[in-house]
């Protein structure tokens, strides 16, 4: 159960992270703060369903998991502020991050651009 819960959480939160860093916007922090507990709460909540319906069937859960994702992917690309407007049209119309964007989103997170880490995920986007 342990393992499901940490599966779902890092899911979500690859999933915010990308929007967050690919798509900057300088404040928000309500907004941010509050995602991040409603993920956590809603990650915890699936959990402990799909743990009760573990007994009944084996595929189910895997599904459940795989639409929980499409809908934090959705829920977060239509309402996370973004420069342009909500950011899953602008990944529909091949709008994608940057080097420069995700350069401006780590600063945002407080990280160092120039640090080794950074250096690696930024260099996964294009220029």
């Amino acid at each position: 159960m342990f393992f499901r819960f940490i599966r779902i959480t890092t899911t979500a939160a690859l999933i915010y992270l990308f929007f967050r860093v690919g798509y900057p916007m300088p404040g928000h922090q309500i907004y941010h703060m509050l995602v991040i507990l409603i993920l956590l709460g809603a990650s915890a909540v699936l959990t402990v369903a799909l743990h009760l319906v573990e007994f009944s069937s084996m595929k189910l859960p895997l599904v459940l998991e795989a639409v929980f994702a499409a809908a934090v992917l959705v829920g977060l690309g239509f309402t996370m502020p973004a420069r342009r407007g909500p950011i899953l049209p602008q990944l529909l119309q091949g709008r994608f991050p940057t080097q420069s964007s995700v350069k401006e989103g780590l600063e945002n997170l407080g990280m160092d651009p120039k640090s080794d880490a950074s250096r690696k995920i930024i260099a996964v986007f294009p220029r």
